[in-house]
């Protein structure tokens, strides 16, 4: 008897339950050496609370596990999330100026390393139809998109990085075009 090698083909099952109030996810694989993955969160439109636990059941190990609390108003949004297994925490903040006006930002901290990253941003609506977004790290990265949709729902992007730590290198340029009838 000959028994086929499925090892190549990815096949899980999910389970999902949506609340209101609540939700809880897991899916497992449907392999010899299974990954099962479990996450939940429990919250309102103000306030939120997750995470998410994965266990690799070849080596009986927790392979991630993750927590974060958020909190959201009609003007802002604030989140604060110990990730990678406890080694790093990421807080985040998006403000609203004003209508076509959003400032936002990114901070974290890595533990085992003592090293602190960060990422600022904006974005303005020119237009309806037109948004520029900037943002700016502390690696020394400056980022920019132009977006404007020319007809309903078909976008054009021009999107230009450049890395102050690589001057030996040109700035990164992008277009890209998105057509939907």
């Amino acid at each position: 008897m000959k028994i086929d090698d499925h090892s190549s083909v990815s096949t899980k099952l999910d389970v999902q339950y949506i609340h209101p109030h609540a939700t809880l996810h897991s899916s497992i694989g449907l392999n010899p050496t299974a990954l099962l993955d479990l996450s939940a969160s429990i919250g309102s439109q103000t306030v939120c609370l997750g995470g998410e636990v994965g266990f690799d059941t070849a080596s009986s190990l927790l392979a991630k596990y993750n927590a974060g609390i958020g909190f959201n108003k009609p003007d802002f949004s604030a989140a604060l999330m110990l990730e990678d297994k406890g080694e790093s925490l990421r807080g985040t903040y998006a403000h609203t100026v004003n209508p076509t006006t959003s400032v936002g930002a990114e901070l974290i901290r890595h533990f085992s390393s003592h090293d602190n990253s960060f990422i600022i941003g904006s974005s303005y609506s020119l237009d309806p139809f037109t948004t520029v977004k900037a943002r700016l790290s502390n690696n020394g990265k400056a980022g920019m998109v132009v977006q404007s949709e020319w007809r309903p729902k078909s976008l054009i992007t021009l999107s230009a990085e450049y890395d102050s730590k690589a001057v030996t290198s040109s700035p990164r340029l992008g277009l890209a075009l998105a057509l939907k009838p």
